[in-house]
């Protein structure tokens, strides 16, 4: 294994921090509710600054994060070589009912997802940690 003197931090433009976003299937919702920080891993999809997540009318998440700021974190490694990136979308959610036929995230878990929650992305950051 190479030693961790191999390994450089460097930061992510917003372009490469949603074209690798978009890469992948699952990104963790961050919120601050009632009983203080909440994180869930969801599906979600990413487009044009607007990540769209389903879930359940009776979830934490439709409850809760209705016209709050949140933050989306959607990130890959390799544990073999320690080497992966990270990416945090913040913005101001809303939540609303999926339309009959409208294009919505695939959900893994199984149920009711007639709600969609909407975020407004106005915040990219991202770091890489890559070999030098």
């Amino acid at each position: 294994m190479d030693e961790p003197t191999d390994r450089q931090l460097t930061d992510l433009d917003e372009a490469e921090c949603y074209r690798l976003a978009a890469t992948e299937p699952v990104g963790r919702l961050v919120w601050t509710g009632p009983d203080g920080p909440s994180v869930v891993p969801v599906n979600f999809t990413l487009e044009e600054g607007v990540v769209r997540v389903r879930t359940a009318a009776y979830s934490a998440l439709a409850q809760q994060c209705d016209d709050s700021r949140v933050a989306f974190e959607v990130d890959a490694y390799d544990p073999d070589s320690r080497l992966g990136w990270s990416v945090i979308l913040a913005g101001r959610a809303s939540v609303g009912f999926v339309e009959p036929g409208a294009p919505a995230p695939e959900v893994w878990p199984v149920g009711a997802k007639a709600v969609q929650l909407t975020i407004e992305v106005d915040k990219v950051t991202g770091r890489r940690l890559r070999q030098r």
